[in-house]
């Protein structure tokens, strides 16, 4: 019984039995509550099928509303009578009536169950059924509606601009594709519309015939269909010579995305781990097709149409291989998205689509050229085409003639309708139509041969062949339309020729018209790719239009730079003030309309391309030319691409250096090569405001850039002043590549063939392909390493990329066809990675101490394993030569050993006393060295027989993290995490060029292969330098300055009488400047003996010594007029020492120390012996300083509190403590002349507190950003100074607590330590940028200009001063309150004049 009342009547059944017993048993506790919850559930369940069969005849409903909708149709006298005034609306008729069919289909393909979970099916059903009643009413009362239709589809907004951004598409241009005219074409229109809306297991259609056989416009036909229908996903139409296949799978991700919503989330979060501009088309498909269009095909209804027009202008053959791969994963998408392919039957296309293995995925449909239909629909276009110019004809004589002619038109097209459109321009362009049409189809001609089609429309032109002048001026315009870089108008034309108005282009494009498709100021275009082929043909050279290709690249590239010659000038865009930004000006969009012409725009964005179609050799006046250029209107030319918001200027000027390359001219390769570097350095302050090329730009780098001096020339500063003390030496760096995502890149190599690709490794997983020329990052595989790529090396011949990870695996990519295959695993993380010189084997090291022997070429099971060590393998290195079997192997474990892998043999070698372990391995170029790189920060040269240290190469103050040895030069590059690198001589062990410092840890330094370049990794950053630079020819001086001096400064003193400085650096390195007798201050002497960051620094009394602590000791330095004269006491502490300070006592020898272990303690600073210790608490003691009688010592505590200490008695006297609700770290304290104590925390706060009675006299409360890590008094007390790690200093008074600043002031870095001078008149401060900053501690009050973090520095109202570029920015003085920098070899000073800039910047120029 049950069964027979279905399931709608047996959960009704359910429902009314369990109501009867839920009233039955209310009475009964336990049972009424489940009694209850069972209805409860039950009637929910009934709701939902009731619900779902209302649906369901809803659904029925619909099917009759549409067949109701048709019911106008019975009359079919009355039908043909109205047709004509309803026929829009008929046609919004017969599309809703489509998409209904459509949502029915899907709906009832659903079981009854899964139909239940659909939502909102109701609410179409009802919009669909309203839609057909407008539309019916509509028939009804004879009225034309242009409404869209209801669809099945839920359109949401999309972030195009977005999208486009992180997909880079490719722009379809459809400017001048028709579609099929009306009528015409019916039948291959019903094909292939029918069978792109009907289910099957082919879902490619290959829609292909002879050129002009009118596939495109079939194409552009279906396109309009089902656009009008919202079932166009994505429509892209190619031209030759202008697109790769390189952008297909990404424009179609990128349309489709545009379509729907819920594919964009997909592709959005597809690519939130992918760097997809650089991605194999391969991957990218995976990426952005297989897995978005599989995840969404259930909540995307009905067909989604895509369609590729014209591909076998896609390339060519070769360029389309891997293409067509990827083409055979359509075959795999769900079958609602449906592919039409249009093309010629190219042999790689026809052979793809019709005898692969997935060709039966593919229904392949030919454009019949020869049938009845086609023929007939020829003759209709023609008709209809020419029947405004038949009219003159009709009722006369010559109407049989003229009809009789169109049918002879008709045949001698033979199907073709590209022949058939040419001659109606044809027509359409002659002065006699009749006589045009009758000499067209005189004779035996046939226009199925387009050559002779074109010869005769080029006969008939009306051009005066018989002249030069117009043939040079066709051959010009025709040549420009087929080496154009970007879609072309008449007045880019006549721009770049030079055609006056007289002359103009419009002239001859009008007599182009049947091969050319042309409206004034839209873009050109051919009206088929066979005209292009026609004109370079060389069978034709004996025709005046005929065109030799070659001189017109020189001739093109020439005209690019006159018209720049011609149009660039001097604030092109006549900006009033260089406060604001490009974007802020008003009716910019407009000025740039009026300022550059389309020719000029042109010029300015293709001049290299064009340039780089030409041969340099051949070139002279192109070089002049280029030469003119670069120093007569580069600025001028910068100024329109900022204007055109274009980013890519480098890659422009790196395609003219490509040029350049392989001429002699060596003076304007220098010149260009000087100014990339400077625009590369200054692109962002460009792009943002063009009077800062003059500003900023020229003022800031002609102490350092030829390129800026040579333009500063013709530069009035009214009043700026800019000088530079000291020496910067030349900047060896070339560019900085950043990846997206990456915070640690963990190893680089060059490429071994000819070094203008450079391959990263990074935290992220990924395997990177830079270009070094142009900066530009050109492969990245979709697939990466699970965790961070460790290490990795290359080939011999740069086609292969090996890599271990810390996911264990090891694994190789191939460079050319992008392929990706495991070599093996691990069982723990792959540290290191080596390969042979003959690219035999690769040999890697783990965590686990493991080391393993791969065989490239042979597919083995099992890798060769060695002897392991005990702990983790930090690195491994083959030795070059005639033993190369040999590898060397260094181990956390501290061992150091050389193995054969060829038959086991090995040898330990013994590490120094203080040598932890080898961090690196490497050999010399003859193998007969071994080169150890060590934790100490030392590197050792070892014979390979016995491990004997032939020298010692010293001057690094970190770990050593990578060797390389030049393959050119043999000299020896190393990274340490002291921040530098350093190049060695290593038969002499001197360094042969100061150090190079950068902008962190090193992680990886490599040479390049042909020895022109160096890079380096640091954090997420991979920095080019140029050796030639970088290396200099005399050895460096190591014993006059044997450490880098640019490393962060944390602690600094000054003498009383300002005649020295004293600072302790974080990489454990102590230095001190002398003041000379000009005011100036000198190089300093820098001596070395913490191994770990100088926290703290103090002098004594006498100022005859100073103090130093850090993680590993305390050390006191002895000074003799400012000079470091004999070795430091060294005072060992248990634990980290965070500050140290002098008893101010005369006389005392008392040295108090802060320990993280939470004690205070005094040490004499002589003996070096324990005085007292101050309890010990289960926290950290961060800061110490003595009472101005040196009674008591203060000690601050991680528990936010201040003990006073009894320095006799050791008790305590005072505790300041804030109660918070939450301890607040105390990281800095200052005692001043009167008894008060500042306080610096870690929560952003400062407090004044009374010593003696306990009392919290100010409370600052979250004053700076960041921790508070300095605090100090002047010396009469009245002022307290604060330094933070928010780079902040800010001055306050000491007894109100007021702020005494009304402008920002610090350093570029987070501030470290303060100091007052003796006078109390300037404040000391030292900072993570490197440099020590003097301030005049009156000048505070004043307003100056501040530098933000982007580098502009900005007054009160954030208008723009100037922009600094990040080279200058630690060691700038610009403030009247900064007297000196000290800690860089060189500072700039700017002194602005009362009115800088604004309104007054068009007059710095005098050129």
């Amino acid at each position: 019984m049950v069964q027979s009342l279905g399931l709608y009547g047996a959960i009704g059944n359910l429902v009314d039995k369990l109501d009867s017993i839920r009233r039955v048993v209310d009475g009964f506790a336990q049972l009424h509550p489940l009694a209850s919850a069972a209805w409860a559930v039950a009637s929910a369940l009934y709701l939902v099928i009731t619900n779902q069969i209302r649906t369901d005849q809803a659904v029925v409903n619909l099917a009759g509303k549409l067949s109701e909708s048709l019911d106008f149709a019975l009359d079919a006298d009355m039908l043909r009578e109205r047709l004509r005034s309803i026929e829009n609306t008929v046609a919004r008729l017969f599309n809703q009536i489509t998409e209904c069919c459509l949502f029915i289909r899907e709906y009832t393909g659903k079981g009854f169950v899964a139909r239940m979970f659909r939502l909102g099916d109701q609410r179409k059903i009802g919009a669909f059924i309203q839609s057909l009643a407008e539309t019916k009413l509509a028939i009804d009362q004879g009225v034309n509606i242009h409404a869209a239709i209801v669809t099945i589809r839920v359109a949401a907004q999309v972030n195009q601009l977005y999208l486009r951004t992180l997909l880079q598409p490719d722009i379809t241009d459809v400017y001048g594709r028709r579609s099929c005219l009306e009528g015409t074409r019916t039948s291959v229109l019903r094909d292939i519309t029918g069978w792109l809306l009907t289910e099957s297991s082919q879902n490619i259609l290959w829609l292909y015939g002879t050129a002009g056989s009118g596939k495109s416009t079939i194409a552009r036909s279906i396109q309009d269909y089902m656009l009008s229908l919202s079932r166009l996903g994505a429509y892209v139409c190619f031209e030759r010579g202008k697109s790769t296949p390189n952008g297909v799978i990404r424009t179609l991700a990128y349309q489709l995305a545009s379509y729907d919503s819920q594919i964009a989330e997909s592709v959005i979060a597809a690519l939130a781990d992918s760097d997809i501009n650089v991605t194999p088309i391969r991957n990218q498909f995976e990426v952005l097709h297989a897995r978005p269009l599989s995840a969404t095909t259930v909540t995307i209804p009905g067909p989604v149409v895509i369609v590729l027009d014209a591909l076998d202008e896609c390339g060519d053959a070769i360029s389309r291989k891997e293409l067509l791969r990827v083409l055979e994963g359509f075959t795999r998408l769900p079958s609602n998205f449906r592919f039409l392919i249009t093309g010629r039957p190219e042999a790689d296309l026809h052979k793809a689509f019709t005898t692969s293995t997935w060709s039966r995925h593919v229904r392949p449909f030919e454009v019949d050229c020869n049938s009845d239909e086609t023929r007939k629909n020829v003759l209709d276009y023609l008709h209809d085409e020419l029947r405004e110019l038949s009219e003159p004809y009709e009722d006369s004589e010559l109407q049989p003639i003229w009809e009789r002619n169109i049918g002879m038109l008709a045949e001698a097209a033979s199907g073709l309708f590209i022949s058939a459109s040419t001659a109606v321009r044809m027509i359409e362009a002659s002065d006699n139509p009749f006589v045009t049409l009758k000499e067209l189809v005189s004779g035996d001609t046939r226009l199925s041969q387009l050559d002779e089609l074109y010869t005769t429309v080029l006969q008939s032109s009306g051009i005066q062949w018989e002249k030069p002048a117009s043939v040079s001026r066709f051959r010009d315009i025709v040549s420009f339309m087929i080496l154009r870089k970007a879609p072309l108008s008449d007045s880019i034309i006549d721009g770049i020729l030079g055609l006056p108005l007289e002359c103009s282009s419009r002239f001859m494009l009008e007599k182009l018209r049947p091969l050319v498709g042309y409206e004034r100021g839209e873009p050109i275009y051919f009206r088929h790719t066979t005209i292009s082929d026609y004109f370079l043909t060389s069978c034709r050279k004996n025709y005046p239009w005929s065109i030799d290709i070659d001189p017109q690249h020189y001739f093109f590239a020439g005209r690019c730079f006159s018209t720049m010659e011609e149009s660039l000038r001097f604030n092109i865009a006549g900006l009033d003030s260089s406060y604001a930004r490009n974007d802020s000006i008003p009716g910019l969009e407009q000025t740039i309309l009026s300022n550059i012409s389309p020719s000029l725009q042109y010029s300015s964005l293709y001049w290299a391309k064009h340039l780089g179609d030409c041969e340099s050799a051949r070139g002279a006046s192109l070089l002049d030319a280029l030469s003119d250029f670069l120093k007569k209107r580069l600025l001028y030319w910068l100024e329109v691409l900022s204007l055109l918001k274009f980013k890519g200027t480098d890659k422009i000027l790196c395609d003219a250096g490509r040029w350049l390359s392989s001429s002699s001219d060596l003076d304007t390769t220098r010149f260009l090569k000087d100014a990339r570097k400077l625009l590369n350095t200054f692109h962002e302050p460009i792009s943002e405001s063009i009077p800062h090329i003059y500003l900023s730009m020229l003022p800031l780098m002609r102490f350092e850039s030829i390129t800026a001096e040579h333009y500063s020339r013709h530069l009035s500063h009214h009043g700026l002043t800019v000088t530079r003390h000291g020496a910067r030496k030349a900047s060896r760096q070339l560019k900085t590549l950043e990846a997206n995502g990456v915070r640690f890149v963990h190893t680089t190599a060059f490429s071994s063939v000819d070094g203008t690709q450079l391959v990263s490794g990074s935290d992220d997983g990924s395997i990177r392909v830079w270009d070094i020329e142009s900066g530009e990052l050109t492969y990245m595989p979709a697939t990466k390493h699970d965790s961070p790529v460790s290490s990795l090396v290359l080939t011999s011949d740069g086609k292969r990329v090996i890599s271990g990870g810390r996911d264990s695996s090891v694994k190789l990519w191939n460079l050319d066809d992008h392929s990706e295959e495991t070599l093996g695993q691990h069982e723990a993380p792959v540290l290191s990675i080596a390969i042979s010189r003959d690219d035999a084997m690769i040999a890697t090291g783990s965590e686990d101490g493991a080391v393993k022997i791969w065989h490239l070429g042979q597919k083995t099971d099992e890798s060769l394993a060695c002897p392991n060590h005990i702990l983790s393998v930090l690195s491994v290195a083959f030795r070059p030569g005639v033993d190369s079997n040999w590898l060397a192997s260094s181990s956390l474990d501290g061992s150091l050993r050389m193995w054969n892998v060829a038959d086991g043999q090995s040898k330990d070698f013994t590490l120094a006393e203080d040598e932890s372990w080898v961090q690196t391995v490497a050999f010399n170029l003859d193998g007969s060295c071994l080169i150890c790189g060590s934790d100490n920060g030392q590197i050792r040269i070892r014979g390979v027989d016995d491990g004997a240290v032939l020298r010692i190469l010293s001057g690094h103050s970190g770990a050593i993290h990578s060797l390389h040895v030049s393959s050119i030069t043999g000299q020896l590059l190393s990274g340490s995490q002291d921040r530098t690198l350093r190049v060695w001589d290593i038969t002499t062990g001197a360094m042969v060029c100061e150090p190079i410092v950068g902008d962190g840890h090193v992680s990886s330094a490599v040479w390049s292969c042909d020895g022109q370049h160096i890079a380096s990794a640091s954090g997420g950053l991979i920095t080019l330098y140029d050796t030639a630079i970088a290396v200099s020819e005399s050895p460096y001086n190591t014993s006059a300055n044997p450490i880098a001096i640019d490393s962060p400064l944390s602690a600094a003193i000054i003498a009383s009488d300002n005649s020295w400085i004293a600072a302790g650096s974080t990489n454990g390195v102590v230095r001190i400047w002398r003041r000379a007798s000009d005011g100036t201050w000198g190089s300093p002497k820098c001596r070395s003996g913490h191994r770990d960051h100088i926290w703290s620094a103090a002098k004594s009394p006498d100022e005859r010594r100073f103090a130093t602590g850090s993680a590993d000791s305390v050390r006191i330095w002895s000074l003799e007029r400012g000079s470091l004269v004999v070795e430091p006491l060294v005072i060992k502490v248990e634990f980290a020492v965070r500050s140290v300070a002098f008893s101010p006592l005369p006389g005392s020898r008392d040295l108090a120390v802060a320990t993280l272990i939470g004690v205070a303690m005094i040490w004499d600073s002589e003996t070096g012996k324990l005085v007292r210790s101050f309890g010990k608490f289960p926290f950290h003691c961060t800061s110490v300083a003595y009472s101005p009688d040196a009674s008591m010592l203060a000690a601050g505590y991680w528990d936010g509190v201040v003990r006073c200490w009894d320095v006799n008695t050791g008790d305590i006297i005072q505790s300041l403590d804030p109660h918070s609700s939450s301890p607040d770290p105390i990281l800095s304290l200052a005692f001043s002349c009167d008894g008060k104590i500042a306080t610096g925390t870690q929560r952003e706060s400062v407090r004044i507190w009374d010593s003696k009675s306990g009392t919290l006299l100010i409370d600052l409360p979250h004053v700076h950003t960041n921790q508070v890590f300095s605090v100090a008094f002047s010396p009469d007390g009245k002022y307290l100074v604060s330094g933070c790690w928010d780079n902040a200093i800010k001055l306050w008074d000491a007894d109100t607590g007021e702020s005494l600043m009304t402008s920002p002031r610090g350093h570029t870095k987070r501030v470290y330590s303060l100091v007052f001078s003796s006078d109390g008149s300037s404040i000391v401060s030292s900072s993570g940028d490197a440099t020590i900053k003097i301030w005049d501690r009156a000048k505070f009050s004043s307003p100056a200009p501040v530098l933000r973090e982007d580098g502009w520095l900005v007054d009160e109202q954030g208008r723009l001063f100037m922009w600094i570029p990040p080279s200058l920015r630690a060691s700038l003085l610009w403030d009247a309150a900064q007297l000196d920098v000290v800690g860089l070899p060189f500072a700039t000073r700017l002194e602005f004049p009362d009115r800088f800039g604004g309104d007054g910047w068009r007059r710095t120029w005098t050129l």
